[in-house]
């Protein structure tokens, strides 16, 4: 492997933990590399370049402070180890590789009942992608598709040959139940076990507080917050987003043989939002990211606070009311200040019960890094 420089001040961040470098942070010539192959980094490290990586996406990543003497080794072993981290504190399905956090840039692995997702978002990981899936149909058994996306492949320079082409529902197993997303409404890696946590301290909430009465899912995708209330003793649940989810809710409460009365309603969140006389007793509000990028942030806070008046707005004394957000760019101080905006505008009562991150099968080091994106928040309207 040849070995690749970085000047003295990328070094330092280096040392500080940083992963991601960009060209003018190389003391060495990326001169005569392969976009994807791998290298060590001041001879302490390894990872992998991409000198044909757009200007906005990192020549060098690194993935661990090791040295190798055979690629495939090491990617097996990684995966192997990611595997068993989530083993050893109960986790069986979900995110079973998290990119960086598992030493593994560029490789997102998530594990339903049988079949496994993969997505790959760089040259250095594509170039191993049949033997990753070789890896993974070998340690579950199952089968294993393997995708990428047209703007990673934009970004990396790859070829765009893989894709998420499979006319197969996949199941999600959350908190003893189970949760089927239609083939065709599937979104990036299939389902959010991201906020699986959440939704178990939710239950948690529900139960201490002997919630009854009427819920209320808004962005609610194949209804796993709803499922959840529905599961504990809510007796009717309203689930709302803009996409097709009618026959896919209604199977998975079905599923799960949850008796209580769900009902579907397709309509733009904010619209329904504005027109709903109805007062709940719970209320998950967690939409789709609101910024893509740092730039879009103040609008992000924007909708955010819109957002949560009008949810605000139907709610009465003792609502439980779960604010979620997956917005990297928008901190959980200014996250939590849209909320107290919302409800002095609303001139509502609250007290916050709870705070939640993602759960640990996307694991994170520090609360500042860009893969710790989940903030959700629960309140009781006093």
């Amino acid at each position: 492997m040849k070995n690749i420089e970085l000047n003295n001040q990328a070094s330092k961040l280096l040392f500080k933990g940083q992963k991601d470098f960009y060209e003018k942070q190389l003391e060495s010539s990326t001169r005569g590399l392969t976009p994807g192959e791998w290298v060590t980094i001041n001879e302490q490290s390894i990872g992998y370049v991409n000198m044909f990586a757009s200007e906005t996406t990192p020549c060098l990543r690194v993935l661990k402070k090791e040295s190798i003497s055979e690629v495939k080794t090491y990617i097996k072993q990684a995966i192997i180890d990611s595997i068993e981290r989530r083993k050893s504190i109960g986790i069986e399905y979900g995110r079973v590789v998290y990119g960086s956090n598992d030493f593994l840039s560029g490789l997102v692995v998530d594990r339903f009942k049988d079949t496994v997702l993969v997505n790959i978002t760089t040259m250095g990981m594509y170039q191993f992608s049949s033997y990753i899936k070789e890896v993974l149909e070998d340690q579950y058994g199952c089968n294993c598709f393997v995708f990428t996306k047209s703007r990673d492949c934009e970004k990396e320079s790859m070829p765009q040959n893989l894709s998420l082409s499979f006319d197969k529902d996949i199941c999600a197993i959350e908190n003893d139940m189970e949760i089927v997303v239609h083939h065709k409404n599937l979104q990036k890696v299939g389902y959010y076990y991201d906020h699986a946590y959440n939704r178990e301290t939710l239950q948690r909430w529900m139960k201490k507080l002997s919630v009854s009465g009427r819920g209320l899912d808004l962005f609610s995708y194949v209804g796993s917050w709803g499922l959840m209330m529905l599961a504990s003793g809510l007796g009717h649940v309203d689930f709302v987003d803009q996409g097709d989810f009618d026959a896919n809710i209604n199977e998975n409460i079905f599923l799960n043989n949850l008796k209580n009365d769900g009902n579907f309603q397709r309509a733009d969140v904010f619209d329904f939002l504005g027109s709903v006389e109805t007062n709940y007793n719970v209320i998950v509000s967690d939409p789709p990211a609101f910024a893509k990028d740092k730039r879009s942030t103040k609008a992000a806070i924007r909708a955010y606070t819109k957002l949560h008046q009008k949810v605000l707005k139907i709610s009465e004394k003792g609502t439980l009311i779960v604010f979620g957000s997956c917005t990297h760019y928008v901190s959980l101080e200014d996250f939590q200040k849209t909320i107290y905006e919302a409800s002095r505008s609303e001139k509502k009562e609250l007290q916050l019960l709870d705070i939640g991150f993602q759960r640990q099968d996307h694991p994170i080091t520090k609360l500042g890094e860009k893969s710790n994106y989940i903030k959700c928040l629960f309140y009781i309207v006093r």
